[in-house]
């Protein structure tokens, strides 16, 4: 062997060696044991395999799983769809079981392949693909509806025509008769910014039905179009003249830090504290403020609930600390930590970690951690006088009548008989608190029409802001 050819050699055997007694103990044991398991399991098992079940299994001991997670290749087009609002599927929004025939009560999206299709609310999803919902769960028939962009799929329908006829609606359809109706699906984008309710051409009403002076503005989500759909909507509400505002955050799960930040700098002075965003250490890292854009100096009020999360929060708590809004609502959901992701070697996926936590402009900390009592310092909360925490019955009830309201005004006039019916069929779920009778307790029947009579929250918001009734008298003491 020729001399060079030989140091070459033993230069590479040197380093080999060197990096095996540098190789740490922990390390040994996990390249030992993935060795094991690739030449001695029962069924083989692929190195690939092997190691997304490590990266699975290392990250779900985390304190901050599932926020830090593991996501696998296959997974990655589907997170970057979620966060920004978007999905591939027919448009089927909430959706909710009828406990007499396994049959799915559903909400379909404006405009949508479900709803170009003829789906409509009060109707019923039997099967989908041929294969029957009843005993299957939400998360299944999620699965089912959604696939490949251009790809169809077969709904099996029941009719709403018995429920108007028995309800005092349009007799003209067919009574409860179940067609098969095939489907595309396509690229579904969810309203990540909506109004009270909708028109008849289907563009969105930004004001209050009977009160024109009070806006209301809906934010599902934060990605990167939230702030510019928000602005268009404030902007055509100061061209209507309004005198206060309601923001709805209720079920917002978050999104990004920035889209919260621009939330608020519509409505708070140029360099006021948004949040601030603390590393390892409790050292802050950034400072979060409000930057120069238009400011409105309408009333505020800001509706949260116990799914208000993560970015919602972040706007909640902001806009509470510097006094600009009056929270209305629930006490929030408790996630105060900020995710970054980062791709992995080989194509293998990405690591979503958490990096950081953020603090309101108080100080207080949003995150509630796994051990947290409800004595603890968590999350955003009203005021005791605007603390309505609502039950199962009139959370389905809040949501129904959002989902109405979404659907363009002809349509909502023909569905609105159909909701005595679900909720008559939801007290069979213990959804609904009854007497020894098995009727409606007085307190929690309501009128399923009206937002003043189902939603308390969105009641209690409208009463703030047009100055129909005094606070109401509880502890003062605020719950956090």
């Amino acid at each position: 062997m020729p001399r060079q050819n030989f140091f070459i050699l033993l230069v590479v055997v040197l380093f080999g060696l060197f990096a095996a007694l540098h190789l740490s103990i922990p390390n040994r044991v996990l390249l030992d044991a993935l060795r094991l398991v690739e030449r001695e399991a029962l069924e083989p098992v692929t190195e690939e395999e092997l190691i997304e079940g490590a990266l699975d299994g290392m990250l779900s001991r985390s304190p901050y799983f599932p926020y830090t997670a593991y996501l696998p290749p296959d997974e990655e087009e589907a997170f970057e769809d979620e966060i920004q609002g978007v999905y591939a599927g027919i448009g089927i929004g909430h959706m909710a079981f009828d406990e007499t025939s396994g049959e799915l009560w559903f909400t379909p999206i404006y405009d949508s392949p479900a709803w170009n299709a003829g789906l409509r609310f009060g109707e019923r999803i039997v099967a989908v693909g041929g294969e029957k919902v009843d005993g299957k769960s939400i998360e299944e028939i999620h699965d089912l509806l959604r696939g490949e962009i251009d790809e169809p799929v077969r709904v099996s329908v029941r009719s709403r025509g018995d429920i108007l006829r028995r309800y005092g609606g349009d007799e003209a359809e067919t009574d409860g008769a179940v067609r098969e109706v095939d489907i595309c699906r396509a690229q579904i984008r969810l309203d990540i910014v909506a109004g009270y309710r909708r028109a008849d051409d289907g563009s969105w009403i930004y004001t209050i039905d009977g009160k024109p002076s009070i806006g209301y503005v809906r934010i599902d989500q934060f990605t990167d179009e939230t702030v510019p759909l928000f602005e268009e909507a404030l902007k055509k509400l100061d061209g209507e003249g309004i005198e206060s505002l309601i923001v709805d955050l209720r079920g917002n799960p978050g999104g990004f830090l920035e889209g919260a930040a621009g939330i608020c700098s519509s409505f708070l002075p140029k360099g006021a504290e948004v949040a601030t965003i603390r590393s390892r250490g409790d050292e802050i890292q950034k400072r979060v403020a409000a930057d120069g854009r238009k400011k409105y100096d309408w009333k505020l009020v800001v509706l949260i609930d116990e799914e208000s999360a993560s970015a919602s929060e972040i706007v909640a708590g902001a806009l509470g600390d510097h006094r600009r809004a009056t929270l209305v609502g629930a006490r929030s959901y408790g996630k105060g930590t900020v995710q970054a992701l980062n791709p992995l070697a080989q194509g293998m996926g990405m690591i979503r970690l958490t990096c950081a936590s953020f603090n309101r402009p108080s100080g207080k900390r949003i995150h509630r951690q796994a051990d947290a009592l409800e004595s603890d310092t968590w999350g955003v909360s009203p005021d005791a006088e605007n603390l309505i925490e609502l039950d199962d019955y009139q959370c389905g009830a809040a949501i129904l009548l959002t989902d109405l309201r979404s659907l363009p005004a002809d349509d909502l006039s023909r569905s609105a008989p159909m909701t005595r019916l679900i909720f008559d069929r939801a007290q069979k779920r213990d959804l609904l608190e009854t007497d020894e009778a098995g009727e409606p307790i007085a307190e929690t029947a309501c009128d399923f029409t009206t937002p003043e009579s189902a939603d308390p929250q969105l009641r209690r918001a409208v009463e703030l802001l047009s100055g129909e009734t005094p606070p109401r008298e509880e502890d003062s003491s605020e719950k956090e």
